[in-house]
């Protein structure tokens, strides 16, 4: 124990640091856990749509959506969630996977819909960027 105060007095600053990378850490996983909407792969969200019949909301701008997106993906943006909540209500029974460009928003649209009464709903991973980076195809 002696040991380690001394290590810890000799090495302020890489403890410190530890310390910070350790709470960041276990802070993201905490927020994946009670944000809910469980976090997927590229992959795991084709199997979905392809035999749960899940529908794909990609939360992006629409001139965002126009650039590329996965095909048969429904757009919503976020900022209108409230003004078409009729459409979303269309969803309810279905799996719902969210998709944003990078996968950080989709946790309040997660939110959002557990709200309106979702139950099935998947953030994808890495959002449209993991998906790209997945090398699976995007439409215009």
């Amino acid at each position: 124990m002696e040991q380690l105060s001394e290590f810890i007095s000799n090495h302020l600053v890489l403890c410190v640091l530890f310390v910070v990378i350790l709470v960041l850490l276990i802070k993201n996983l905490l927020t994946d856990f009670t944000q809910g909407g469980a976090s997927i792969e590229a992959s795991e969200a084709t199997r979905l749509m392809n035999r749960e019949k899940a529908i794909l909301l990609d939360i992006r701008s629409q001139s965002e959506f126009s650039d590329g997106h996965i095909i048969n993906a429904t757009n919503i943006p976020f900022s209108e969630f409230d003004s078409r909540a009729s459409e979303l209500e269309k969803l309810r029974d279905h799996p719902v996977i969210i998709c944003c460009k990078t996968g950080t928003t989709a946790s309040l649209a997660v939110t959002a819909l557990k709200k309106l009464g979702f139950e099935k709903i998947y953030r994808l991973k890495g959002g449209i960027e993991g998906w790209k980076q997945s090398s699976l195809p995007l439409a215009t």
